[in-house]
């Protein structure tokens, strides 16, 4: 996978995201009215969809469902790379947007890394997709409360499904996480062993 897919993939997802647990919502109360296109393609980049993805862009809600999640893989690289390179921690220092720029070097500039970083984008894209479904099916929970309070027929129902499909996420992505931060250790490992010389070099140079 390369980087171009993953983005796409993350704009498109939330969107197709609403839409489908839109359609499950809606007919819990015998509503249709959302249809699923017969082709991803015409979901994937009707007008609807692309408004929505533009909006889910600029929000901070899949930082708020990843962010925790995020910032630990960071601090693990950020600080096992100052630790290949020898040097004394500092954090302001050797930040980790300063770090980073080390890594992804080492990336673009090993075959075999670059291997194994299309795995792990493959990973990324699930574990973004996981926490954009947290984030819209939680959306759904809360929307879900309105009909519960106007006590209409299936509504708790409906609230149920979508706090499941909540919980289950979470735990999926605390799956993927841990996933995606054990793929993160090979590519150090890798780096530690086959490009020691290149990060101290670059590390240095901070």
């Amino acid at each position: 996978m390369t980087s171009n897919t993953l983005k796409i993939i993350r704009l498109i997802t939330p969107p197709l995201i609403v839409l489908i647990l839109g359609v499950v919502f809606l007919s819990f109360f015998g509503l249709k009215i959302i249809r699923i296109p017969e082709k991803l393609e015409d979901a994937a980049f009707s007008i609807p969809t692309i408004i929505i993805a533009l909006l889910y862009y600029i929000t901070p809600f899949r930082s708020w469902a990843n962010g925790a999640h995020h910032k630990h893989i960071n601090e693990n690289i950020r600080s096992r790379l100052v630790l290949i390179a020898n040097l004394r921690d500092d954090p302001v220092k050797y930040s980790w947007k300063k770090v980073k720029n080390v890594f992804y070097r080492q990336i673009d500039s090993d075959g075999s890394l670059k291997k194994r970083s299309e795995d792990i984008m493959f990973n990324g894209a699930i574990w973004t997709s996981l926490a954009d479904l947290t984030v819209i099916s939680a959306g759904y929970s809360i929307i879900g409360l309105i009909p519960l309070f106007l006590q209409i027929r299936k509504s708790l129902l409906s609230l149920t499904v979508m706090i499941l499909i909540t919980v289950l996420s979470i735990c999926l992505q605390k799956l993927v996480t841990r996933k995606h931060f054990s793929m993160g250790i090979d590519q150090l490992d890798y780096m530690e062993q086959f490009r020691r010389n290149e990060i101290i070099s670059d590390m240095t140079k901070l």
